[in-house]
């Protein structure tokens, strides 16, 4: 990889384009910056607008839950309007964003900046994801979801130890001014991109003719999407298990942090360091679940969800290891298995979502997935009000229950999904 990087980029993207890969790779990047500088910059700005655990958890799920219902009117837009232009405007709209979380005085104009850098994901979920559908055929997908979701460690690392670099010297402030720039840079280098024909690829895996192949389907209304999609009985089940799987990733980001503060009073620099160490442990889980994702997939699409599955059990399992660990050495090496477990986790789900989902209505499918995490939200007041009473470590705890039930939904799903992918792709042909 280090000696021939370009070679091993190709590689990554197989018979898709290089330079839209590259693109979204780092628009993905830079807004894991401006999440890293909130998540470790976490307990100074709980303690600087007096936030205690079940307000501060409270706080963070409203603003989640505004930024996921953002996803369905954007996924409409995307399914009817080029999906490069709008990814655009959402990336300038999370930058000025960003930029107003530094200049935050109260609660309210916080919660309306940060709802509003969320936007960054909104726009990322259903424009970023059924771009490289579109872009990539089938057998790519894993691989690169793969990397598209590498970005995000690589911006964490980054954005770490610019955090530990900036707040210590200017204040928990900086960060946010600093980080809203790179976007800029990003947009402009955006505007080569070229909007792909909307499910090419799977005409083509169905066997239609070439000049069939480029032929779009007209974009459903949003009853229709729906109607589609709750009509495959293994999206549904997908579904059913985004909350408790989302909720599990997302949560263990700002519980880790939390935790670091409460039980090791590590300040904003140990934090930094702690976050830029266990960053690269993503890599490492994209590295793992890519290749064992690529291979199940061409033995059965079921099996890649079982897999997922017993990831997903084994990160509950592995949350209660954290909160009961006795030192820092031990508690970095149980998260660091534990990131590597999400970040084989969310690709492999985008990738089998991507295949089940039927192209004229993919980016309404991810945003509709965007919407079923939200009753997940209603864990984290409750995790908040166990920590409140009883200490972080209860409070990670929580979290185990929620991982298995969602792992077990999500491989309820594998004996179905094959099925479903042939009907997709022979009803787009």
């Amino acid at each position: 990889v280090l000696r021939h990087p370009i070679l091993s980029l190709r590689v990554v993207a197989g018979d898709g384009p290089l330079y839209p890969l590259l693109i979204l790779f780092g628009l993905n990047a830079v807004d894991e910056l401006d999440q890293a500088a909130f998540n470790i910059l976490l307990p100074n700005i709980r303690d600087h607008f007096g936030f205690d655990y079940q307000s501060l958890f409270s706080f963070l799920g409203v603003v989640s839950a505004a930024a996921l219902a953002l996803s369905v009117p954007i996924a409409y837009m995307a399914d009817r309007h080029p999906r490069v232009r709008l990814a655009m405007v959402g990336a300038l709209a999370w930058s000025v964003c960003s930029f107003s979380t530094g200049l935050a005085t109260g609660i309210v104009f916080l919660g309306f900046a940060r709802s509003g850098s969320a936007i960054g994901k909104a726009v990322n979920d259903p424009t970023h994801n059924s771009l490289l559908a579109d872009w990539f055929p089938p057998a790519d997908r894993p691989r690169v979801f793969s990397f598209h979701q590498a970005a995000n460690p690589v911006g964490a690392t980054l954005g770490a130890l610019s955090v530990g670099l900036l707040a210590t010297s200017f204040g928990w402030r900086a960060p946010f001014f600093v980080f809203a720039f790179p976007t800029l840079v990003l947009v402009v280098l955006a505007v080569r991109l070229r909007e792909p024909v909307r499910g090419a690829h799977e005409r083509r895996a169905a066997g239609a003719e070439a000049e069939a192949v480029d032929i779009e389907e007209g974009p459903p209304s949003y009853a229709e999407a729906w109607r589609m999609a709750w009509k495959i009985a293994s999206l549904r089940r997908m579904f059913a298990a985004m909350p408790f799987v989302a909720v599990g990733i997302g949560g263990f980001a700002s519980l880790n942090v939390l935790f670091l503060e409460e039980v090791f009073g590590l300040g904003i620099r140990g934090r930094a360091i702690f976050g830029a160490a266990l960053a690269p442990s993503s890599i490492i889980g994209l590295v793992i679940g890519a290749r064992i994702a690529t291979r199940l997939l061409a033995r059965g699409p079921g099996l890649v969800l079982r897999f997922l599955a017993l990831t997903s059990v084994l990160q509950g399992g592995l949350y209660v290891f954290y909160a009961l660990s006795p030192n820092l050495g031990i508690a970095f090496g149980v998260a660091a298995t534990t990131t590597i477990c999400g970040a084989i986790l969310w690709p492999g789900i985008l990738a089998v979502l991507s295949l089940i989902a039927p192209p004229r209505a993919r980016a309404m499918v991810f945003s509709i997935g965007s919407l079923w995490i939200l009753p997940g939200l209603l864990v984290l007041p409750f995790v908040g009000w166990i920590a409140d009473n009883w200490g972080i470590r209860y409070g990670m705890v929580v979290m185990l229950p929620v991982a298995v039930i969602g792992g077990l939904i999500m491989s309820s799903a594998g004996s179905l999904v094959a099925g479903d992918i042939e009907d997709v792709w022979r009803t787009s042909a």
